[in-house]
């Protein structure tokens, strides 16, 4: 939207902390996800073929399509690089990115690999056994992404687009799906989870409260700079980069324990709304930009600036996406 409309500066930083938080829904979401099919796993041997049949099925699932959407684009002449094509995006400044949205993929791509060869060798080691391996593994991983983030803050005192990282590389973000598959461990067993709707409201309200803290924080980043609060603005940038993601995801994990259980079943138009989108979240992920980039060019002139094209890209994008 704020590429066909005037915005200000407060609408900008809420729009972009909400673009923040969705990709930590994803995150968590995907936890979720592979935490289930992992404790499905757990309960058999953890061998070579297990492993190599969840990761081909995990990779099936998200590269070919991805690989297409590359294809399409050097197709229409897009300057597409090496940093798109092996998914490097969290280890060079983002000028060199094409595919900018592709970032979060090769986080979870990462963590599709690294989760069940962790899970695999303290199975092996004799340190865990059974289902509980999961968890432990989520466990380590949080711990993990904490140490990583901590020691690059502290230890490498980076600079320019090296702060990126703190959110994009694929190391210093491991632990951004392990919070879903700690939920997923959580809710073991259960055969529904149905909370009452005053706790849902209660959960949903903590994530509002969150996500306001968030902005607020972020605003007052600038501030204490301006005031030259030297020791309060590195610890909060500290903070910042050390543990606002996983404070995100935490915020998400809210907002999802609150919808949780809500549509399985559900019939109607808003339920069949839910599914649509659901199915074609990936393509609309994959694919959104690039239109919203592509279009335009094509029917400038043709069509009228501002909702007018919005709603022909938007159109465009959901047919793409549910091809």
């Amino acid at each position: 939207v704020l590429m066909f409309f005037p915005y200000g500066p407060l609408l900008l930083l809420i729009v972009e902390y909400c673009g923040w938080l969705g990709v930590e829904m994803f995150f968590s979401l995907s936890g979720l996800l592979i935490g289930r099919i992992m404790l499905a796993l757990a309960e058999g041997p953890l061998d070579r073929t297990t492993v190599a049949t969840f990761l081909a099925r995990r990779w099936l699932r998200t590269l070919p399509l991805y690989y297409v959407v590359l294809l399409a684009l050097v197709a229409n002449r897009w300057p597409i690089s090496w940093v798109d094509t092996f998914l490097a995006h969290g280890f060079v400044n983002s000028s060199q990115w094409v595919m900018a949205p592709a970032w979060s993929l090769a986080v979870e791509e990462f963590f599709y690999l690294t989760f069940p060869l962790l899970m695999t060798g303290l199975v092996r080691a004799g340190v865990v056994r059974g289902r509980s391996a999961v968890a432990v593994t989520a466990g380590a991983m949080m711990a993990a992404g904490f140490l990583f983030r901590l020691v690059f803050w502290f230890g490498v005192h980076p600079l320019d687009y090296r702060l990126e990282w703190f959110r994009y590389n694929p190391l210093l973000r491991i632990d951004a799906c392990a919070f879903g598959v700690m939920l997923a461990c959580v809710l073991r067993g259960r055969a529904a989870w149905r909370p009452s709707p005053r706790a849902r409201l209660m959960l949903f309200g903590g994530f509002v409260a969150a996500a306001a803290a968030g902005v607020v924080f972020l605003r007052a980043l600038p501030m204490v700079g301006e005031l030259e609060h030297k020791m309060a603005l590195r610890v909060m940038l500290a903070f910042y980069h050390v543990a606002y993601w996983p404070a995100l995801d935490l915020a998400a994990l809210g907002a999802m324990l609150a919808l949780l259980g809500v549509w399985p079943g559900r019939r109607g138009v808003l339920a069949a709304v839910i599914r649509f989108f659901s199915r074609t979240s990936y393509g609309l992920y994959l694919i959104h930009l690039p239109v919203f980039a592509i279009v335009p060019v094509y029917t400038s002139g043709l069509v009228p600036e501002g909702a007018a094209t919005l709603a022909l890209v938007l159109g465009v994008t959901l047919l793409l996406a549910s091809l």
